[in-house]
């Protein structure tokens, strides 16, 4: 069992995601960098530099366009055809398959056009918590429309996977940023997350998720950010709405204290749309089990006396995958028929025999002698109470007789953690190996609000 653990220390960013992988070498610089090439964009440049965020030793990215090589490819891919089986794309992430073979059609049309309802996305410039600061590919005016972003992605000479993860954050942005705007995701067109910094960061968070190959993924609570962002097409509130659509369903932390800046925006559209593509489970506290490789990812603005990085931690149960990681012990199973007993009847001898110390009862549906529609019932009870159990089978019942023998069963060791959910005490069961790594959780029925 492997867990990939995200600790959102001041927020999240796309390029933080990454460089978080790349300082945990669990991608290397070697392919950071080469991705320009592979995508068809030989003057787009990613420089990959050690840099120190309250006093900690940290890895940033910096992607850089020295021509318009990617705004051409963007215009290209508008039109090509797209490969065989790259066609439509269905993921978890996704509420249905979608298809790009109905792209609406560009419009001049005048305020009232859909088209002209261009969306935001990550870099916001000076006032961004984790901008790339200088000049923006988005400075003259350009846009790229979701269905060209998508297409584009789609016909990329990359693994299927990568290019399905990165065609599944924009889709989670897209649809975001159509539910804010009150418009069909095929009219929404990005501005900042259309340049080519916001996509080289979504593929290469795609190259780290379809890299990790963990079991599951769990992430910290998300500072977001105050004030107000400048943004396209003015200013806008921390979050901004696409964001707060994205943020929905997960727990959202305060900004922390040593973060005096008064406007700032801790976690970006493209970072939380990673977030709502990985669907993790969200914890308080690191998870159990042997840490195989960390690393720290910074946003570009230092905070004077807090760290502006993302960490992520990889974990595993450090123990082989067998039967031995479980807790073993040997118990007599009861079996036994009934043709021409009640439900009622039923009910109160399984209530009875829980509060007399069985460990578990089945009734399973069956045909008996005759025809008849009968029930088989299974007991599971320690050695010590078979004799109990038995006597009260064979009293409780309409049985005249049953069977008897020893088995062998593997249990989760189990804890309980009370925690708050939507304002409610709600107690959480906690499945374990003997090793305490974590294998699984349930919230308790009767404690749901």
């Amino acid at each position: 069992m492997r867990t990939l653990y995200i600790e959102c220390v001041s927020g999240i960013a796309g390029d933080m995601f990454a460089s978080a992988f790349l300082d945990a070498g669990l991608i290397s610089r070697q392919e950071v960098e080469d991705l320009p090439r592979r995508i068809g964009w030989p003057d787009v440049k990613i420089e990959v530099s050690s840099v120190v965020r309250a006093t900690m030793k940290a890895t940033s990215i910096d992607v850089s366009a020295q021509g318009e090589s990617w705004k051409q490819s963007l215009k290209e891919s508008a039109s090509a055809p797209i490969p065989s089986g790259k066609i439509e794309i269905r993921g978890k992430a996704h509420e249905a398959t979608h298809s790009l073979s109905a792209r609406p059609v560009h419009s001049d049309g005048g305020a009232g056009s859909p088209l002209h309802n261009h969306m935001h996305g990550d870099s916001h410039g000076h006032t961004h918590g984790h901008s790339h600061g200088g000049t923006h590919a988005n400075a003259d005016g350009w846009h790229t429309q979701y269905a060209d972003l998508d297409r584009f992605l789609a016909t990329r000479d990359l693994p299927i996977g990568v290019i399905e993860k990165a065609r599944s954050i924009f889709y989670n942005l897209g649809r975001a940023e159509a539910e804010a705007h009150g418009m069909a995701i095929e009219y929404v067109a990005f501005h900042e997350v259309g340049a080519y910094d916001s996509i080289i960061d979504v593929l290469l968070a795609a190259i780290c998720i379809d890299r990790i190959g963990v079991d599951q993924v769990e992430c910290s609570s998300i500072p977001v950010g105050r004030g107000m962002i400048q943004i396209a097409h003015g200013l806008q509130p921390v979050p901004p709405p696409a964001s707060a659509n994205l943020l929905r369903g997960m727990p959202v932390a305060p900004v922390p204290i040593a973060i005096q800046k008064e406007n700032v925006e801790l976690a970006t559209p493209t970072g939380l749309a990673i977030l709502k593509t990985l669907e993790p489970r969200f914890r308080w506290d690191w998870p159990s089990g042997i840490l195989e490789n960390a690393g720290m990812g910074a946003g570009h603005m230092d905070f004077p006396g807090f760290p502006n990085v993302v960490r992520i931690g990889v974990f595993s149960s450090g123990v082989a995958a067998d039967s031995s990681n479980y807790a073993k012990e040997t118990v007599c199973q009861l079996t036994f028929n009934v043709d021409d007993q009640t439900g009622e009847e039923t009910g109160r001898f399984i209530d009875r025999a829980m509060k007399e110390g069985a460990l578990d009862i089945q009734v399973i549906p069956a045909t008996g002698k005759k025809g008849r529609p009968s029930m088989v019932i299974q007991l599971l009870a320690r050695e010590e109470q078979k004799d109990r159990m038995i006597d009260l089978v064979l009293r409780s019942t309409r049985s005249f007789g049953v069977r008897v023998e020893k088995v062998e069963r593997y249990r989760l060791e189990t804890r309980f953690e009370e925690r708050d959910v939507q304002g409610s005490k709600v107690k959480y069961r906690i499945g374990t190996n003997l090793a305490g790594a974590f294998i699984k959780e349930k919230p308790e029925f009767d404690d749901l609000p």
